[in-house]
Order: structure tokens, then sequence, then C-alpha cells
């Protein structure tokens, strides 16, 4: 359809977000990317089991008679998905993939399935009300996602369309998340709750998204996440104690000359049940070590077009564009 093509081109611009919410930022943004560029790179094998169909000509999982997504084979799982800007910019790069969202807000739920609707991927996009720190082993998992037959059957007849048939533990291939990364204490707390919910988090918050994303990875699976680099020795402790190695890493800097102050990282699922076998993950050459956002160049005129003293404008730099081209939407030049 023609308006779902204009929503794509426009994304993210034009997303619902609930009044009161954390409005999503640029570290969304780069993790969707982030997320894109290593399942590119996954190699077909265990967790490669696309047991759901596959979309034939027309992508976005839209193929006609395609069956009830699966969570095996190429299918994402994004915890705390808000409005769903990850889950959504990820299929957007990757129209291959479906993809099932978290989150415990169900304001952002309803949100993330409108938005959905708006690019047209509701058909592959699923959106579920799960409180990721009520869940501690697979079967919890599964019960929290997975909608009892008469409810399912309900919803899907009111073309609900946000059950997630045959969800199975251990058998995602890749899971996202943008965890909040600011401890309790650390700054002046918002006044909206759900602002809260989204910023702020303890080390008993991160271990929760950590857990959920293990318990839901088969071996040789990736979780991708964004967090604060000033955390990420107490990130490293975490993901090891929930069978996850850090595979990939990335700096990000705000600001030329700025010290980067957030992380991307992927961590490879190790364990496998029972058969403890070793498992390898994307090797991705040409990865950059560190990405500047922003650089300042000195302006003879301002946007107002005077040239009688010279500014300085802060504008996205080209490598940040080439590894996030959703980043375009915010690429005005700021003036100082």
């Amino acid at each position: 359809m023609l308006e779902h093509q204009k929503a794509r081109d426009f994304f993210p611009r034009g997303l619902s977000q609930p009044p009161g919410s954390f409005r999503f930022s640029a570290d969304a943004l780069l993790l969707a990317a982030f997320a894109a560029r290593l399942a590119g790179e996954l190699a077909a094998g265990p967790v490669d089991r696309l047991s759901a169909g596959k979309a034939t000509g027309e992508g976005y999982g839209q193929a006609a008679g395609l069956p009830p997504i699966d969570s095996g084979g190429r299918a994402l799982l994004d915890l705390g998905c808000g409005c769903g800007v990850v889950g959504l910019g990820f299929m957007l790069l990757r129209p291959e993939y479906t993809a099932l969202g978290l989150d415990l807000q169900p304001e952002l739920i309803l949100a993330a399935r409108q938005n959905a609707a708006l690019l047209g991927l509701e058909a592959g996009y699923r959106a579920r009300e799960v409180d990721l720190r009520q869940l501690h082993s697979a079967r919890q998992l599964a019960d929290a996602v997975n909608l009892p037959p008469s409810r399912r059957q309900n919803e899907l007849n009111a073309a609900k369309c946000n059950s997630f048939e045959h969800f199975q533990p251990g058998s995602f291939r890749l899971v996202t998340a943008n965890p909040p990364y600011r401890k309790p204490g650390s700054g002046r707390l918002p006044v909206s709750p759900a602002r809260r919910l989204a910023l702020f988090g303890d080390a008993e918050t991160l271990d929760a998204f950590v857990r959920v994303a293990s318990l839901s990875l088969a071996p040789g699976g990736l979780f991708c996440l964004i967090f604060s680099l000033s955390r990420e020795k107490e990130l490293h402790k975490i993901l090891l104690k929930h069978e996850l190695a850090p595979a990939h890493r990335l700096e990000i800097s705000g600001k030329e000359g700025q010290p980067p102050e957030w992380l991307l990282m992927s961590a490879v699922r190790l364990k496998d049940a029972g058969a403890g076998s070793a498992v390898t993950w994307p090797d991705v050459s040409d990865f950059p070590e560190r990405l500047c956002l922003r650089r300042s160049q000195t302006n003879r005129s301002d946007h107002t077009g005077n040239t009688d003293g010279l500014s300085r404008i802060d504008e996205l730099t080209p490598e940040a564009l080439r590894f996030c081209p959703f980043l375009a939407c915010n690429a005005r030049p700021s003036y100082r």
C-alpha cells in the first residue's frame, strides 16, 4: 500500500507514543541497526528452524497463507519493546524476519501494535504485555507469552492478532533489549511513572532482561543490547551468570571529542542443555570499535543567513548515517 510505504520512508517519525511515556531516541535506532547488521551475518544452523514458513515475494511476513508466527527460525524477540521502534526498525532493515515485542506497560503494547499497522507490518509483528521480573524459568516464560487456546481464538476472531503462537523458549536466534541504564539516585526522577520505569533500573532490573534473553535464545543465538558504558563490568558479570559470552562491542560517543557514553554489545548463548557443544558467532570484519554520532564544524553563516560572524554547527557524521540510516530523521544541523 502506498500509505504504508510513505510511513516506512518517514520512519521513525510519525510513530505513536502514549502521553507521559518515555520518548525513544537515537539509542533505540542504533540498536535496531546493530542487530540488523549482525542478523545478516548469523550462519544457518540449529537456530535457523523456520517452522513458521517463509514470506515469498511480498516480504515483511505478508506472504499469502503465512502460518502463525513461531519463535523458531528468523524471528526477533525485543525485550522492553516500548512503542515497538526497535523491532519495527529491525524488520524494515531485515524484512525476512518476524518480531515479537514484550513490555510491562499496556499502553505501550497498544502503541506498538498501532505502529506495526501504520507501517504495514502487523502480519509479522506481535506485542505482548509481560513483566520480565516475574519470569525465572522457561515454563514461566512460555506461559506468559503463549495465550490459552480459548483466549487465543477469541482474540484472533476479534482481529487483535497479538498472540505469538508456538512460542518456544530456547529457540530464538536473536534477542534485543534497551534496558533502563540509569541507577536509582543517579539523577532527578521524571514526574511520569512510565518515564521512570524506562530510565532507571538497578542490578535486579538488568538481571531480569538478561535472564529472559538467555531463556529465549538457542545455542549460538545472539543477545544485542545498548547500555551505559560506565556499567560495562556489571553487565559482563550478569551476562556470564546467565551463560552469555560477550561477542561484539561498539562504543558510542554523542559528539566528536567527547568520551563515549553508550555501549552496543552482543553476547552469544553458550549452553545447550546436555550437549555442551561449542558455538560460534558472526565475524564482522568491518565492524567499527567506536562510533561518533555528531561533529562540530565552523559555519560562516548562521541559520538566518547572517554572514557577519562565525558560528558552529553540529551535524551527524557520515559514519553514523552509514551505520544507522534511521538517524537521518534528525539530520538537520543545530546551530550554536
